[in-house]
């Protein structure tokens, strides 16, 4: 097993989307956080280190990928190379089967189903 990290960068423009204000504020929120001003907007990014983040800056990246997914101007980016679409539904997947396990209080619930071979 590696110790080996993911650099995540989403990026957006918010133009007349619904929503927009809200995907702005959690964008923000993010110490990752750049906007740059273009001639059709403000582009905004925001990356993620997978295996160094906090869960909570998790969670506002997946609820981030909830609102943006399917906005015109939404790219995502793992290592700097462009990923296909549907890697944004992959994220939401496995965030919110992160979500659910954590809610579960049970570290052996997940998302394929409970294992009771590993139950406690």
């Amino acid at each position: 097993m590696t110790d080996e990290t993911r650099d995540i960068e989403l990026c957006f423009r918010a133009d007349g989307q619904a929503r927009a204000a809200f995907a702005v504020k959690l964008a923000r929120a993010s110490a990752s956080h750049q906007g740059r001003e273009t001639d059709d907007g403000v582009d905004h990014s925001v990356r993620l280190a997978c295996g160094t983040e906090r869960i909570d800056s998790f969670d506002r990246f997946v609820s981030l990928l909830k609102i943006v997914r399917g906005w015109k101007h939404t790219r995502l980016a793992v290592d700097g190379k462009p990923a296909p679409g549907s890697a944004i539904d992959r994220l939401i997947a496995i965030g919110e089967c992160f979500q659910r396990q954590r809610r579960s209080g049970n570290r052996f619930h997940y998302c394929s189903g409970f294992d009771p071979r590993h139950a406690p």
